[in-house]
């Protein structure tokens, strides 16, 4: 198993100049933006698979809207339907499993 802890990121806060930085992954909109909505995209290098079949991306705090792209490709389309506590704000909901082809 391979864990991506650097992300290249698009951080673009209502109201305020849009910034483009590298992150350490977990990161946390709240410590930059306190009470400020707006949107993140984040660029991963994910690490060539270390055995042949299928492989997994786990995506914490991702919030409640997000869209998951594999080399321009939308595996996980953004403003689906999410388990209702994941959208009650517990930030807990079923795993989500996107095809790769």
């Amino acid at each position: 198993m391979a864990t991506v802890r650097q992300a290249q990121a698009w951080l673009v806060p209502d109201g305020a100049a849009a910034e483009g930085r590298e992150l350490a992954l977990s990161y946390r909109w709240d410590a930059d933006y306190p009470r400020r909505d707006g949107f993140a995209e984040f660029h991963l290098d994910l690490p060539p698979p270390l055995a042949p079949g299928p492989q997994a991306l786990l995506l914490t705090r991702t919030g409640n809207q997000f869209e998951v792209l594999v080399e321009d490709a939308v595996i996980y389309p953004k403003n689906r339907n999410y388990p209702s506590a994941w959208s009650a704000g517990g930030g807990v909901g079923r795993p989500i499993w996107p095809t790769i082809r």
